[in-house]
């Protein structure tokens, strides 16, 4: 049924998340309010960051080049603004370490900045661990949801990396019984495999 209003709504589209990339002077500064973070391939296409879509890909059948982004959802306390951050491979490398080391990067405070003046010039990123409550915390994102908002995709046509670890874990499971039901194999020293 369609339905006329006399206002607009508070929030017409779900809560938006602006998207934050680290900017070529200053700094970056805010906690990481998603426990993991996400990432695909990207190009820079049509003017702005689009997703790979692999065998249906413009981008890659128009010979644009890809690199993989990652997201995660961090919250600046100084602005009161919760946002994704985009970040590159190299980036992301220094929150794998940190999620490795604390368990999850909710809390890390990251100190992003650019090497030299460029857009595009490297980025290194700082860490620690946030001091304050997680009350004072926004909830985490749906990281998924949010880029799929952004890009315009149906949450029904994204694989998420929850669904491809469990297609990864269920083949090495069919591997693993496969190789024991074709041989009784054994170790040198005599122990069933």
């Amino acid at each position: 049924m369609l339905q006329f209003d006399t206002t607009p709504p508070t929030d017409p589209n779900g809560q938006p998340m602006p998207i934050r990339r680290t900017p070529p002077t200053g700094s970056l500064i805010a906690v990481v309010t998603s426990k993991t973070l996400i990432g695909t391939s990207t190009h820079f296409y049509g003017g702005r960051t689009v997703p790979c879509t692999h065998e249906t890909c413009e981008a890659c059948q128009d010979g644009t080049p890809y690199r993989w982004h990652a997201y995660l959802s961090a919250y600046d306390l100084s602005k009161k603004l919760h946002f994704l951050l985009e970040c590159t491979a190299a980036a992301a490398e220094t929150f794998v370490k940190y999620a490795a080391e604390h368990e999850t990067l909710r809390g890390c405070v990251f100190h992003a900045h650019r090497t030299n003046k460029r857009q595009n010039a490297r980025v290194e990123i700082d860490t620690h661990v946030y001091t304050g409550s997680d009350k004072d915390l926004p909830p985490s994102a749906d990281l998924v949801g949010a880029l799929a908002r952004l890009w315009n995709i149906p949450l029904t046509q994204i694989q998420t990396p929850a669904g491809r670890e469990t297609q990864r874990a269920l083949k090495v499971l069919a591997d693993r019984q496969n190789s024991f039901t074709t041989a009784n194999n054994t170790t040198g020293n005599g122990e069933t495999l």
